[in-house]
């Protein structure tokens, strides 16, 4: 998976509430996916809101763009644009998401009028700890850090959370793993005046699945470890078919949610249906139906809830559904491999303005130019280069939706690197 990637779905999860969360992180999509000698990469999330009637409510748009070349490198930065329209008004906020290699690595997504932002930290590619700010009279505040502790075989075995504001008691979790590897125990402990175990979870995989993961927490007035939660996940032919989640509320009632999976053609999670049972009476049962691109990133997500009355699917409480729209383009020239490796075009896809970066050996006399597919050239410019980098801002508004080629002459050798234009 590319590196950004990694970090992108950390906030993708921010932007997905689907019927349950668990689902969200399981499927939630891929920016970049390749098939073949394709690529496709989002650009477009919708998230449309109605009443209990079908009527608009509200819609939110969330718009991608892009540095980097046609693939991730090792350092690149993704800009997200959200905005809300209303009855009442519109919003817009800003956010950088970038990923940087200097030794230590961080992500952090920030917004123009500052809110709240959230930075990732990154060493040797293992995640050492989260920091979360809000922002307050024009300056930041920590509000909260999570580290995460490994040990010397690069094992997670433990990660704590301190809080700043509010101020609350930190916690800390201890992973500990049974020898043949098949359970994996967690004990929560949470600071007081001494740190306390308040939570064990127990994780059982077979055949390196999860199947089980047991929460008990302890009762101080029975003075004994009890059963709260415990999730049972069922499989077939290595896709999961069912997930069920068995709860104690504080009236020691058991109440119980199954998730049920269906697949496409193509091994696609298209319909996932959650049946709630309390006190022994199924109630609050919801579906979400996705469809999918052939690069498997979704295109629609619908979600529904049972109505009894009609004893029919209707929208759901919230009535939210999501649309997404992605970028598809090749990864190399018709008939000339278009993607040489020395040349990094951004954004793409692209807009305004084409920023061209080359890396040489030698001072060279490059000759530039853009060209369309059938061979006519648009514009063309030279450059007396030094020696080692050559980078270049290139105006193409006059340019209309399509691809196009970039061609960088040294006198005796073309680059060529393909590239999109998106309007």
């Amino acid at each position: 998976m590319p590196y950004i990637t990694k970090y992108l779905i950390a906030l993708l999860s921010l932007l997905v509430a689907c019927i349950p969360s668990i689902v969200a992180q399981r499927y939630y999509p891929q920016w970049d996916n390749i098939q073949g000698n394709r690529q496709s990469r989002l650009v477009w999330h919708y998230k449309t809101s109605y009443d209990p009637n079908g009527n608009l409510v509200q819609i939110d748009s969330t718009y991608y763009a892009y540095s980097g070349d046609h693939s991730w490198s090792e350092n690149d930065t993704a800009w997200r644009y959200d905005y809300r329209k209303t009855a009442t008004g519109s919003s817009k906020k800003y956010y950088l998401l970038n990923k940087l290699i200097d030794g230590e690595d961080f992500f952090t997504d920030g917004v123009a009028v500052p809110t709240n932002s959230i930075e990732y930290w990154y060493t040797n590619e293992r995640r050492t700890s989260e920091l979360y700010w809000i922002w307050s009279s024009s300056a930041s505040v920590p509000v909260r850090q999570k580290d995460y502790f490994y040990d010397g075989t690069g094992t997670l075995i433990g990660d704590s959370m301190t809080y700043s504001i509010p101020a609350a008691p930190a916690q800390k979790r201890v992973f500990t793993y049974s020898a043949d590897g098949i359970t994996k125990i967690v004990s929560w402990q949470s600071s007081g005046t001494s740190l306390i175990q308040t939570v064990i979870e127990d994780i059982v995989y077979k055949q390196k699945k999860k199947t089980e993961h047991n929460f008990n927490t302890y009762d101080s007035t029975l003075n004994q470890w009890i059963f709260s939660k415990r999730e049972i996940y069922s499989y077939s032919n290595n896709l999961l078919t069912s997930l069920t989640v068995v709860t104690r509320n504080l009236s020691k009632t058991l109440d119980t949610t199954i998730e049920n999976y269906h697949y496409n053609a193509v091994g696609d999670i298209d319909t996932v249906t959650v049946y709630d049972i309390k006190n022994r009476q199924q109630h609050h049962s919801k579906r979400m139906l996705m469809t999918y691109n052939v690069f498997h990133q979704p295109l629609t997500v619908t979600r529904q809830r049972w109505d009894i009355s009609t004893g029919g699917w209707t929208y759901n409480d919230a009535g939210e559904n999501d649309s997404y729209q992605y970028f598809e383009f090749g990864l190399f020239a018709d008939g000339t491999k278009a993607n040489d490796e020395l040349i990094k075009i951004y954004p793409i896809p692209a807009k305004n303005n084409l920023y061209v970066e080359y890396s040489f050996e030698r001072i060279e006399k490059l000759y530039f130019s853009i060209s369309s597919l059938d061979g006519k050239t648009i514009t063309e410019w030279t450059e007396q280069t030094k020696k080692g980098r050559s980078l270049n801002s290139v105006d193409i508004s006059r340019l209309t939706s399509g691809s196009y080629i970039l061609r960088i002459n040294n006198g005796d050798k073309i680059r060529a690197k393909k590239f999109e234009v998106i309007r």
